[in-house]
């Protein structure tokens, strides 16, 4: 529903964020790949959220159990994406996308554990265990950017209050927006992390920034086909803080 000023507008503010997530954006990582299965999962959802059908329930439930293989701590993310379900469908539909997640991973796990001889396990939960939660980091970060110097989040939470008529979509938005700050803050956390552990996040900001703006423009007055002085404002402003070059 964005024009195209505004769709380069948020593609630009995702860029803007590359020396901040440690210039991971083009190497073959898990990072990268999470992000990408993760904002699938979150356009899915809306288009469930707004159409509750059976194939975007099934494709829902294949994007978060990918999610969790590709990575653990997806779990939150996850739990996200069930609780936007529960808020938008009802506990029937929450549960039962959650039970088959669990099922399809778990089924999953199994095998992968019988395959590796037991490496699976080793190497996805024991060794993890042990790496810790260093609270400092949280604050500091492992690298150069850190929490400080995360997108800056009040480019899109006026947007989000814009979509009170829309109670549903603004809710699961809400969710998932928390969601990520929370395993963004567990994932800097851990010990021997860097700062490619911040994409997911910095996707989902932007996608949410993306979804809330034409709802938050109408609310201000402004017409569809402008863009308003404060966003390229803010734009800037978000440019220089990441220290883009």
């Amino acid at each position: 529903g964005n024009t195209l000023p505004l769709a380069l507008a948020w593609g630009g503010l995702w860029f803007s964020c590359f020396s901040l997530s440690g210039f991971f954006f083009d190497l073959a990582r898990v990072d990268p790949v999470l992000t990408f299965v993760l904002v699938a999962a979150v356009v899915v959802l809306l288009e469930d959220v707004a159409r509750p059908r059976r194939v975007t329930l099934v494709i829902l439930i294949l994007l978060a159990a990918l999610a969790i293989l590709i990575k653990q701590n997806a779990v939150v993310y996850v739990g996200a994406l069930a609780a936007g379900l529960v808020v938008s469908s009802g506990w029937k539909r929450g549960i039962l996308f959650g039970a088959v997640t669990a099922g399809v991973v778990g089924m999953v796990a199994i095998v992968m554990q019988v395959q590796s001889g037991g490496w699976f396990w080793f190497y996805t939960v024991s060794i993890p265990r042990h790496h810790g939660v260093e609270w400092s980091r949280m604050i500091s970060g492992p690298g150069p950017g850190g929490v400080g110097r995360l997108p800056i989040a009040w480019l899109i939470l006026p947007g989000l209050g814009a979509l009170a008529r829309e109670s549903r979509v603004r809710r699961v938005l809400a969710l998932v927006l928390a969601a990520a700050f929370v395993a963004d803050l567990g994932m800097i956390g851990h010990r021997w992390s860097f700062d490619n552990v911040h994409m997911p996040l910095h996707a989902i900001l932007v996608l949410v920034a993306a979804v809330t703006a034409p709802a938050l423009f109408t609310a201000l007055g402004s017409r569809s086909d402008a863009i308003p002085v404060w966003l390229l404002i803010g734009l800037a402003l978000q440019v220089w803080v990441t220290g883009f070059d």
